[in-house]
């Protein structure tokens, strides 16, 4: 009567839906709004059967038809919020892809080719940092400093590399984007939970 795949299962434990006070339907006589609302949490972290949520409103005092109203009311909203996460979760990956292989052909086309001047870099930088802005909305502050000092580490990083040979082969260009990408991932975190996460609290 209330159906819900797998997926949609997991994704509903994932997100804890939790519904505020306000959202709780009329108090019963002989049932707190605490009561209602501690059953929608339940339902919502995948603890309590839609079934086994109807016989327990029915048990403190619910009509049938009306507890099976408010059960499938709740259910129909888990799918609608999983539905929605889902396509937030999706576009939000796309989005890192495309900043991650900005930022990658910005790091590299510098010291590859060769380049020497200063504006080169410097408007790399901030072109990486805008990258890494648009590839991490959720904390943006480790999205900028992640790109830039991608951009800034690498050519440092090929130099070191490149200081005793004449050529390289396409595969090793991976060395000195490790030995930059670690540093700048620490320094990505880094940024992420110095002010991220300040700003969110």
């Amino acid at each position: 009567m209330f159906p819900l795949s797998s997926g949609d299962a997991v994704m509903a434990h994932c997100i804890r839906p939790a519904l505020p006070l306000k959202s709780v339907p009329p108090m019963h006589p002989i049932l707190s709004p605490t009561d209602i609302h501690q059953i929608y949490l339940a339902l919502g972290r995948e603890k309590l059967h839609p079934e086994n949520a109807v016989r327990q409103l029915v048990d403190k005092g619910y009509e049938e038809e009306m507890a099976r109203s408010l059960v499938s009311k709740l259910v129909k909203e888990q799918q609608t919020a999983v539905f929605k996460e889902n396509i937030r979760v999706r576009k939000l990956e796309e989005r890192r892809k495309v900043s991650f292989l900005i930022i990658f052909l910005i790091a590299v086309a510098g010291p590859v080719s060769g380049t020497t001047i200063g504006l080169w870099y410097i408007v790399g930088a901030v072109a990486a940092g805008l990258a890494g802005h648009f590839g991490r909305p959720d904390k943006p502050a480790s999205g900028i400093v992640g790109g830039v000092s991608l951009v800034l580490l690498f050519p440092c990083a090929w130099t070191l590399y490149m200081q005793d040979r004449s050529s390289s082969l396409s595969l090793e260009l991976l060395i000195p984007l490790l030995m930059a990408a670690v540093p700048a991932y620490c320094l990505s975190i880094l940024a992420g939970r110095l002010f991220d996460n300040h700003r969110k609290s």
